[in-house]
């Protein structure tokens, strides 16, 4: 019988659409070589039911659970209320913590499937090396959406996935469907497949692809 996770248990934002069309992602990983990647954790939620269904299933690969554990980076979501992408607070996503994330982890006994990584994305993701099979970019905000594609890309094995979340949540994230639009014009060559899901849109790298060192994405910030 299928594993259905309890979402309010594991603290996530997703849906039940979203986990499934993350879950299903995941299965369809067979033979694509890497780890997976989420940049946007808050309270880990995700990133502990994709360790979960990892162990579950005897796949080897390990979660980086990306986040600042703070928050938004204020002057990026200041700048994205003034475009009149979001009316989100300053404290937004705020209510988690690194020290909270890491003891959810302990007590789901999860410790060698999810590695939190603290920090702002152009702080932490150019220290990631790599590969990637699967990226989940959850990160709401144009600007850190747009880097944190950018910057996993070229570390996105041929064949991997790279996953958006808010590609359809205009009322609250506007700039996150411009950004996703954004990246797949720059990138179109190197995209085999791309699709809106359930709830999130999935881009497939072109399996002739070859992976890279990082790339300058000439996006300016980035925050989690």
């Amino acid at each position: 019988m299928p594993w259905t996770p309890d979402l309010g248990e594991y603290e996530t934002v997703l849906d039940e659409r979203g986990i499934a069309d993350l879950l299903g992602a995941i299965s369809a990983l067979a033979g694509t070589p890497g780890d997976i990647v989420e940049c946007g954790s808050w309270r880990g939620g995700s990133a502990m039911i994709m360790g979960e269904f990892l162990r579950r299933t005897g796949d080897e690969r390990l979660v980086y659970a990306c986040d600042s554990y703070e928050g938004f980076d204020l002057d990026e979501l200041r700048l994205e209320r003034e475009s009149g992408r979001t009316r989100e607070r300053d404290d937004a996503f705020a209510s988690t913590s690194l020290k909270y994330v890491q003891a959810k982890i302990r007590e789901r006994d999860l410790e060698g499937k999810v590695r939190p990584v603290k920090g702002y994305f152009e702080e932490t993701l150019p220290t990631l090396e790599g590969p990637f099979a699967l990226a989940l970019v959850d990160c709401d905000l144009h600007s850190s959406i747009l880097y944190a594609a950018c910057a996993l890309w070229p570390k996105l094995s041929a064949g991997g996935m790279m996953l958006f979340d808010d590609y359809l949540n205009a009322e609250h994230f506007s700039g996150a469907r411009a950004a996703v639009e954004q990246f797949l014009a720059d990138h179109r060559d190197e995209i085999e497949d791309e699709r809106l899901l359930s709830r999130l849109y999935r881009v497939r790298k072109a399996r002739g692809a070859t992976r890279v060192g990082a790339l300058d994405t000439g996006a300016s910030t980035a925050g989690a």
